[in-house]
């Protein structure tokens, strides 16, 4: 991961930073909590070329395209509010705000190592004789979509609502074969 960070600063960056509107475009952001520290870590990610990185690296390709990925994932909205947990070194949670929702209103879908949640609020029809006129309509009724790329081996393994909140639970599920093995030594006599 160190290698990955000193590589992304010393990379030359694009002069253009505002978008064809003249707004300045948001840099994507990787919240990173390194091994060992406590505090959390902000890498923002500016705009960059790969065939640029591509020169500076080998076998890194796969990783590169995640990033890429993860930047274009979605939109940069911040609904529904979103929390990531880290109870232990292979379970997770991904909690998110859906109050309003009904559970047959999301959908919860993983695919090719990305985690993907939408939700979709259907039309509800009332009697036109006791409709309601909104004086203030302060609670959001969007439609949203939340992408997350997944690492290795995480599975979701379950997902429930409690309280207007969606829990989804990873854990991280080493196969056998990549797990570490100790090794007898066996000492052959003269």
């Amino acid at each position: 991961m160190w290698l990955m960070l000193s590589l992304l600063k010393n990379l030359p960056r694009r002069s253009n930073t505002t978008s064809v509107k003249g707004v300045p475009n948001r840099a994507p952001t990787l919240n990173l909590l390194m091994k060992g520290e406590r505090k959390m870590s902000t890498l923002t990610l500016k705009p960059f070329d790969i065939p640029t990185i591509a020169r500076y690296s080998v076998g890194l390709d796969e990783l590169f395209d995640t990033l890429v990925r993860s930047a274009n994932a979605g939109s940069n909205s911040n609904y529904p509010p979103y929390n990531i947990i880290r109870y232990d070194e292979n379970r997770y949670a991904v909690e998110l705000a859906v109050s309003g929702f009904k559970e047959d209103e999301i959908e919860i879908t993983v695919h090719e190592g990305y985690l993907t949640v939408e939700g979709q609020q259907q039309v509800r029809t009332t009697d036109p004789e006791n409709a309601a006129v909104y004086l203030h309509h302060g609670i959001s009724k969007r439609d949203f979509r939340k992408t997350w790329p997944l690492g290795n081996h995480v599975e979701v393994t379950s997902a429930n609502i409690v309280d207007g909140i969606l829990t989804i639970n990873l854990e991280r599920q080493i196969p056998e074969e990549m797990k570490p093995k100790k090794i007898a030594i066996q000492s052959k006599k003269r």
